[in-house]
């Protein structure tokens, strides 16, 4: 599976987005083992025209080949788990 960081306006809209394999391609999915914490880091790179305010982070799993996105047990939508608020400063 890839990750997924959605960066989302208080419509739910994605106005940035960053994907990529776990611990900056080196931990794959198929490697993780049951009980194991990994530790995974990304930053996103706003747009220029993004104005200041509170957004929310979406947070998931899919597979790369067919797009289909893991289901989760926590969060309100059944695909990412929801993170924030988080506030963007001019």
């Amino acid at each position: 599976y890839q990750v997924f960081v959605h960066l989302l306006d208080a419509g739910g809209n994605k106005v940035a987005q960053r994907d990529g394999q776990p611990v900056q391609w080196m931990r794959p999915t198929r490697s993780w083992r049951p009980g194991e914490e990994i530790v995974d880091r990304y930053g996103i790179l706003l747009p220029e025209t993004l104005g200041a305010g509170e957004y929310r982070l979406a947070v998931g799993l899919y597979d790369p080949a067919t797009g289909q996105r893991l289901a989760v047990s926590a969060g309100p939508a059944s695909f990412a788990i929801e993170l924030g608020p988080v506030r963007v400063k001019e």
